[in-house]
């Protein structure tokens, strides 16, 4: 008879063994649909040159963070699973491992998604800023104030850097 702790725990582990791998998935995913675009070369860059390249950076990270994961896995304090190593403080650390914190990383995959849908839709600066505001708010503390005016900034900024310096065509803001 499988106890109610032992199937919970065994649900967690899967928990946290597709979020830590997730990012390894979806930016696998992105750099594989990236290299449909035209590439062109670094004196002429076609479409798909910055998110070849940003995809390539993103799976590169994704990888290391998934290699660590899989290498942490033999100690206690990182979710092996072996509930009987340590003292009471474990349990606590466990808990606060796969709480709200845990779920950062596929919410900040779902506002790149919600991103790259209303790009063309609505530009790339209301997009950008909405999206860059969501991810501060999951990983800040900063106030509301704060993470509003830093996303306007990189909004703004990614939109000079891309379209005006670079060349690089971005949607014009349709609102």
């Amino acid at each position: 008879m499988v106890n109610v702790d032992q199937s919970s725990t065994a649900s967690q582990g899967l928990a946290r063994r597709a979020i830590d791998h997730a990012p390894l998935v979806l930016s696998g995913g992105y750099l594989l649909l990236s290299l449909r675009l035209p590439f062109g070369g670094v004196a002429d860059p076609g479409v798909g040159f910055f998110p070849v390249i940003s995809g390539l950076v993103f799976f590169l990270a994704a990888l290391v963070v998934s290699a660590k994961s899989l290498g942490a896995r033999g100690t206690p304090s990182h979710g092996s699973g072996d509930e009987s190593v340590g003292g009471e403080g474990d349990d606590a650390d466990e808990d606060a491992h796969i709480g709200p914190k845990a779920w950062r990383v596929p919410l900040l995959a779902t506002l790149v998604v919600l991103y790259i849908a209303t790009f063309e839709l609505i530009g790339h600066v209301p997009a950008a800023t909405v999206s860059v505001f969501g991810a501060l708010q999951l990983v800040s503390s900063r106030r509301v104030w704060v993470k509003a005016l830093l996303a306007v900034i990189v909004a703004v900024g990614t939109y000079l850097l891309f379209a005006e310096l670079l060349g690089v065509p971005l949607p014009k803001t349709r609102l």
